[in-house]
């Protein structure tokens, strides 16, 4: 029942209502005439199997009922597990020492509980059982359901995934089912002291995972930073732009007035003096126009070359200002690369806009010197000497990317660096 509560906003599949019930009735079949009744199904290895068949079932239907994928089955799952073994020993905790009832004894034992007697402690314990059970369930349900409602899919890394879970099959299924059916203190003891290493293990792994979380939270934050000077700067180059292109269109009336005066040498000079700030990037995108118009002061300073092909039309659905730090990081990480080089034939970064059926398409090459390096999601490590406070250039790009539904790349070939961006359109 958890493991449906738990997956209920997940995407249902074709024909859910059937799949869902054909699911409960097998899971519940398999749980019914699971071999038992014998004295060898009294022992917790036997035990340990058995659950972990049944969890394994109650998995795989509700693979096959919710679109989701095996890790978030398996998270979902285990929450539910969890959950209902937390449960478990909170009512044997309140109802053992009350009414000399073991849950243990009654629920895993030979036989099944009795209520043949029907007097008011029998019913009372299960008033408690079910009171508890209502009240943890509703608590957890809350709490994940705040936690999963509007999302359509997890996003979970397979190996925290599986820690964690190894965690909670040892606990809840293996050293559970040796509490259970063994008779010798000295063994519970020991057992007693594996759960203690294991909530030991689970906390530090908790604590390390803050400590994780809270560095990937900094740098997030870090680079939401620039994202947000970068919606100003785009602001302020856009005045800036505008201004210089008005200043640039005023001087070529000068330049044509001392043309026709004759005097051509300072005309000539005055064309070299506003030549660099009169772009003649023209893509139709404004955003684009004015981040080209802008690196190219700096590459024409650098005596780098810049130039961008895009196609007539290309439409890049992205807000403005995300639109100025995305090509803004991109040709600066270019700039950076490629005043490095020393041969000035090679000083040059190639843009190509281009739309390919439903997507835009948005390369950028340029040559590098010397050896990259690259993170686990495949992002070049930044090659700056204090690499903890830079970096967030290319993981920006990335990041804004992500966010508008598009895919990222990055190779080499050679001594040529190129990144690859697509949008949907």
């Amino acid at each position: 029942m958890l493991e449906i509560l738990f997956m209920k906003h997940f995407p249902h599949r074709k024909k859910f209502a059937l799949r869902l019930a054909v699911s409960l009735i097998v899971t519940y079949v398999a749980a019914i005439f699971y071999p038992v009744g014998f004295e060898a199904a009294y022992t917790a290895w036997y035990s340990s199997v058995m659950f972990f068949v049944l969890f394994a079932i109650s998995v795989a239907a509700m693979a096959i009922s919710f679109r989701i994928s095996f890790t978030e089955a398996l998270f979902c799952s285990f929450a539910a597990y969890t959950v209902q073994h937390i449960t478990y020993g909170v009512i044997d905790l309140i109802i053992s020492p009350i009414f000399d009832f073991r849950m243990s004894e009654e629920f895993y034992g030979s036989s099944p509980l009795n209520f043949s007697p029907s007097d008011a402690s029998t019913w009372l314990v299960i008033f408690i059982y079910l009171a508890v059970e209502v009240l943890f369930y509703g608590l957890s349900y809350i709490m994940l359901s705040a936690k999963l409602k509007g999302k359509n899919s997890l996003k979970l890394r397979s190996t925290k995934i599986f820690i964690i879970t190894t965690i909670v099959l040892i606990a809840d299924i293996v050293l559970n089912s040796l509490v259970l059916y063994t008779d010798s203190a000295e063994l519970k003891n020991v057992l007693l002291a594996i759960y203690n290493i294991l909530c030991c293990f689970g906390i530090l792994y908790i604590l390390i995972s803050l400590i994780v979380e809270n560095d990937r939270n900094a740098e997030l934050e870090r680079m939401s930073e620039a994202i947000r000077q970068a919606h100003k700067q785009y602001a302020i180059q856009k005045e800036t732009i505008k201004y210089i292109n008005i200043k640039c269109h005023d001087m070529k009336y000068e330049i044509a007035r001392l043309m026709k005066s004759g005097d051509k040498d300072a005309a000539a000079e005055l064309n070299d003096m506003i030549s660099i700030y009169d772009s003649s990037v023209k893509t139709g995108n404004e955003v684009l126009d004015i981040i080209l118009t802008e690196k190219s002061l700096v590459c024409n300073k650098n005596k780098i070359k810049l130039s961008c092909i895009a196609d007539n039309g290309v439409e890049i659905k992205i807000n403005d200002g995300d639109l100025y730090a995305l090509f803004g990081n991109i040709i600066d990480n270019a700039i950076d690369a490629v005043s490095k080089i020393d041969k000035v034939e090679k000083r040059c970064i190639n843009v190509r806009i281009r739309k390919i059926n439903d997507f835009v398409s948005i390369n950028v090459d340029n040559y590098f010197v010397g050896e990259l390096s690259y993170t686990d999601d495949g992002l070049p490590v930044t090659t700056k000497a204090n690499a903890k406070d830079h970096g967030f250039g290319i993981r920006s790009i990335k990041a804004i990317t992500e966010s508008y539904g598009g895919t990222l790349s990055v190779v080499t070939k050679k001594d040529v660096f190129i990144i690859s961006l697509l949008f949907p359109v």
